[in-house]
């Protein structure tokens, strides 16, 4: 970095390390020392607030700006330089307390009648965070439609917020503000870091686990069939240039056409076009066999995305630039450079891809686009972003800014560790309602414990990666299957008896409880033959949560009689997938077409066990004006479970008709209804089992159809589902149903 001769010598540390990558001319600093604020060797700086209920002050090393609960919604700090810049690039180091809730956080400076900014729509609460833009950086193009203008005349930084301060009152501080003049982009040094080939490898392993595998989210599913499902995509590409999506999903590209046409009919496939997945099969085929044709379609791929994406501004802007897809992309941009290392690719191939890869580590560090399309900072998204970051990082360990994205990228995520990991026992376990999503971030943990392992940076991380592992071992059928909890995809029922074989008795038969994470498993045995009886009460935030709170599943001799009917797609508004996250799909109550909420905190599980007895009792609130129970009770060495449903009216004001017990059955489960109640068979057990209850008005159903409640259908992979059978039992509220579970 180089900065003009009036502060060069007085430049902070702080700021000169924040912006060592940038070719800086020109720097402007405010900084609160010593209860004032100061430019170095300068002279006192002047304050301001423009919201009537703001009150400054300086404590120390910060400025703070208190706010109180007013009649608008919109509060603002604006710090005064100590002189006017020509500048086209700010930054801050700040902090905010207190506050309700923030739709945007947004930081620039005035210029004329215009706020150029940056808005940071999750900002970090409670914590010091440092934050810059300059013109040219992704992040003002993408929220400024990429406008690249002029330096302009910079006299402060103004700080805006949008929220709701709490009853106590709220702050936004800052401990110093800069404007600066950047003259040109740096492009990154070239060299191999990521230690050497070790790191690439990891890069390596990570794709082959979690992209390629026949169940992308299932932990027993991974490495299975993973070479010849990569060559099938990549021999579909080079005989018939058709590009591979995910696993099944592959689109026409016709030659004369920027992207594939079918691209319009999915948000998801947008998604993953702009995270080069079309191009990742491909990468992972050359790396592993050598094949240069694949190497060269890979390279096509990528130079078409730059050139229509990068370079080009994409009129796809929110797809083109999707926080999870970026961070994606930027580990597929990686394996290339990667590969162009090995096979010495051309000089202008690599300078292209470096500055790409540069630009891309910038953009994940900005606060402003962290998690930046979810609507909170703590999500699966953000690890993605932060471990993206971490590899950039180590690619390029020569560039001046590497130390600071590993600080950052470990940093964030062990936030988000202690945000979205509930511990519980020896456990770690997801927080955000869904096994497959747990067995997901098990990998990336793991991943993100390969890497940073390889820097040698002292870490929780590879502590964490393995307490995920031990909770997926625990909520694991004989067979290896998970129940298909939350935004899961689903592994079927086997189809014949050839793929079904006996499994030995658990030797170690138990009813676990976890009241904290809203998990019981049960598992027992019954005549030499295992049983794993599952119940959720997931409640500790909404992401990918379904409709289920106390649903069951049931596995017994090799079948899941009892299921959860999976995940389809992300589009939810769509009839099945609305279908399949509603209660109307899971194995508990469902009442009629009463709102039901899946905010945090209204579901909860205890339980307990006194020898091979076991006791289940869980209550929910998620319809208003009403209260769930279901209780459930059953013997470890016999499956012979009974179950006991019960709906209270807790307001006058309400009231529903319709109110059914739903029974969703898996692929292959045949189902009659009988006066002793609902005899299951699948043809391959060698048992049956019965639902012993009153049938009186239950009714079963097959299939789907759009704007039915009650249906049959489960989802078994993106985009896929099957038709099943589900049974419904009508219930009163008020009055207790009891049914049993047992063999026939």
């Amino acid at each position: 970095m180089h900065a003009d001769s009036t502060y060069e010598a007085t430049m902070p540390d702080w700021l000169r390390h924040g912006l060592s990558e940038r070719s800086v001319e020109t720097v402007s600093v405010a900084v609160a020392k010593d209860g004032k604020l100061t430019a170095p060797g300068s002279q006192d700086v002047c304050l301001r607030a423009t919201s009537g209920t703001g009150k400054i002050e300086v404590l120390g090393d910060h400025v703070v700006a208190h706010f109180m609960p007013a009649e608008h919604d919109r509060f603002q700090l604006v710090i005064d330089l100590p002189a006017p810049i020509l500048a086209n690039g700010v930054s801050a180091e700040l902090r905010l307390r207190g506050w309700e809730n923030i739709a945007y956080f947004a930081f620039g400076h005035n210029h004329g009648d215009t706020y150029r900014h940056v808005k940071i729509s999750n900002p970090q609460i409670g914590r010091w965070f440092t934050s810059s833009f300059g013109y040219g950086d992704l992040i003002f193009g993408i929220q400024n439609g990429w406008e690249l203008p002029a330096p302009a005349p910079v006299s402060g930084v103004r700080l805006y917020l949008k929220g709701c301060p709490s009853a106590e009152g709220a702050t936004i501080e800052a401990r110093w503000v800069a404007g600066w003049r950047e003259i040109q982009a740096v492009p990154p040094c070239g060299g191999r870091g990521l230690g050497g080939g070790e790191g690439f490898n990891a890069i390596h392993r990570y794709f082959l686990a979690q992209c390629f595998s026949p169940n992308s989210l299932s932990s027993t599913a991974r490495n299975t069939d993973t070479n010849s499902g990569v060559r099938e995509e990549v021999q579909k590409y080079l005989a018939e240039g058709v590009v591979s999506l995910s696993k099944g999903l592959m689109l026409d590209w016709p030659i004369n056409a920027e992207k594939p046409a079918a691209l319009t009919e999915s948000p998801t496939y947008r998604y993953l076009w702009h995270a080069l997945r079309p191009a990742l099969s491909l990468l992972v085929h050359a790396r592993e066999t050598g094949s240069v044709p694949a190497l060269c379609a890979a390279r096509d791929i990528v130079n078409n995305w730059l050139d229509h994406s990068f370079f080009s501004p994409d009129s796809d802007r929110k797809w083109a630039w999707y926080d999870h897809g970026t961070a994606e992309r930027l580990l597929v941009l990686l394996l290339m450079y990667d590969l162009g290392l090995r096979n010495d690719f051309d000089h202008r191939f690599m300078e292209r891809l470096r500055l790409v890869i540069f630009r891309h580590g910038q953009l994940l560090e900005s606060e402003a686009f962290y998690a930046s399309h979810q609507p909170m900072r703590y999500h699966n998204h953000a690890w993605f972003q932060d471990i993206a970051l971490i590899a950039a990082a180590m690619a390029f360990s020569d560039l001046p800014c590497a130390e600071r994205w590993l600080a950052r990228g470990v940093e964030r995520l062990e936030d988000q560790f202690d945000k979205l990991i509930i511990r519980e026992n020896e456990y770690s376990i997801f927080a955000e309602n869904s096994i497959g999503y747990h067995h997901g971030i098990e990998t990336l943990a793991g991943f993100a414990s390969d890497l940073v392992g390889i820097t040698g940076r002292a870490s929780r991380i590879p502590e964490t990666a393995e307490a995920l592992n031990v909770w997926s071992q625990e909520l694991l059928y004989p067979d290896g299957r998970s129940p298909s909890q939350g935004d899961t995809f689903r592994r079927p029922n086997p189809t014949s008896v050839a793929n079904s074989n006996p499994f030995s008795a658990w030797g170690k038969p138990r009813c676990l409880v976890l009241p904290k994470a809203g998990y019981a498993v049960v598992k027992g045995n019954d005549s030499g033959s295992p049983f794993a009886f599952c119940m959720f009460a997931t409640s500790v935030n909404s992401t990918h949560k379904h409709e289920d709170n106390l649903a069951i599943t049931l596995f017994f001799d090799g079948v899941e009689w009892l299921i959860d009917p999976s995940f389809y797609s992300h589009e939810y508004a769509q009839p099945l997938p609305a279908w399949l996250r509603s209660a109307h799909a899971h194995n508990c109550v469902a009442i009629g077409d009463v709102p039901y909420s899946i905010a945090p905190g209204n579901a909860s599980i205890v339980g307990d066990g006194a020898g091979m007895a076991f006791y289940l009792h869980g209550t929910h609130g998620a319809y208003e004006g009403y209260e769930v129970s279901r209780n459930v009770r059953g013997d470890l060495e016999r499956l012979d479970i009974v179950i006991e449903d019960c709906v209270r009216l807790c307001s006058a004001a309400v009231g529903a008709e319709g109110i059914w017990l739903g029974l969703h059955f898996g692929e292959g489960v045949r189902a009659t209804v009988a006066p002793d109640g609902i005899h299951l068979a699948h043809p391959c057990s060698r048992r049956g089992l019965v639902i012993a209850c009153d049938t009186e008005n239950s009714v079963l159903v097959e299939g789907f159809t759009p704007g039915q409640s009650r249906a049959g259908a489960t989802g078994v992979g993106f985009m896929q589902a099957v038709d099943t059978v589900s049974a419904y039992v009508p219930m009163t509220v008020g009055q207790s149903r009891q049914w049993r579970l047992r063999t026939s």
